[in-house]
């Protein structure tokens, strides 16, 4: 049974039909939608909401699917190209001692054999691209300063190295090689950005639960535009040869 407010709505939202019965009496027929039928107007929209849900899901599965083949691409490529370094650094070692043995030059073979650890450190941070790092507990103070040495020696000048730290001693739990890698990478960044002349200055702070590395350098700097960008992987302000 309707109840009064059902039949109201029903009464207003039609004209009713009116049926003779005999020559004078007459009865009127109110009708209105059902629920289902109600139900059945709001069906396409949400076939619609569906299909968008289904299509959109598609599309990130597609999408993530392609970066991660691409993902796999690069790093088979860079562990190929580790793997293919290490034969002829194995080959350069062994001549090289070969070279101490005939009593070469001692600065010579020096400078040789800093060379191919360097080509060496570098085939090793090439094959743990796309691997776990191993994380063992090192002296950051140490890394750094070895960096900067090496980067002193390739730099101009005219730059001036600097490094702080608030505690003498300042240990962390890292991969050696790969943080290297940063701290080498962020330091030549700022050297491109200081054309020969100006200062690095490194400051670390080891926190109670955290330890704050600071590399500032008097270089140009970034570009607005550029400042949310420069964390996405492979990008570069610098103009690639056939860009």
């Amino acid at each position: 049974m309707l109840n009064e407010n059902q039949l109201n709505s029903i009464k207003e939202s039609h004209l009713p039909i009116t049926i003779k019965i005999g020559e004078n009496d007459t009865q009127l027929v109110y009708y209105g939608e059902s629920m289902l039928l109600k139900q059945l107007r709001y069906f396409p929209f949400v076939l619609l909401i569906i299909m968008f849900l289904f299509l959109s899901i598609v599309y990130v599965y597609i999408s993530t699917s392609n970066q991660q083949l691409h993902d796999r691409v690069w790093v088979g490529m860079s562990k190929e190209t580790a793997h293919q370094l290490g034969t002829p650094l194995t080959s350069l070692f062994a001549w090289v001692e070969l070279l101490k043995a005939e009593n070469t030059s001692h600065e010579t073979v020096n400078e040789i054999e800093k060379d191919l650890q360097r080509l060496q450190l570098i085939a090793d941070r090439f094959s743990k691209i796309g691997s776990i790092p191993k994380l063992e507990e090192e002296k950051l103070l140490d890394h750094i300063r070895d960096i900067v040495a090496y980067m002193q020696k390739r730099a101009s000048k005219n730059v001036v190295f600097s490094i702080s730290s608030n505690k003498d001693e300042v240990l962390a739990l890292i991969s050696g090689s790969l943080f290297d890698w940063v701290i080498e990478n962020i330091i030549r960044n700022s050297l491109d950005a200081m054309d020969g002349k100006g200062e690095i200055h490194i400051q670390v702070n080891d926190e109670v639960a955290q330890i704050i590395i600071d590399i500032q350098d008097t270089g140009k700097g970034i570009s607005p535009q550029n400042t949310k960008k420069i964390f996405e992987p492979g990008f570069s302000t610098k103009k690639r040869d056939g860009a």
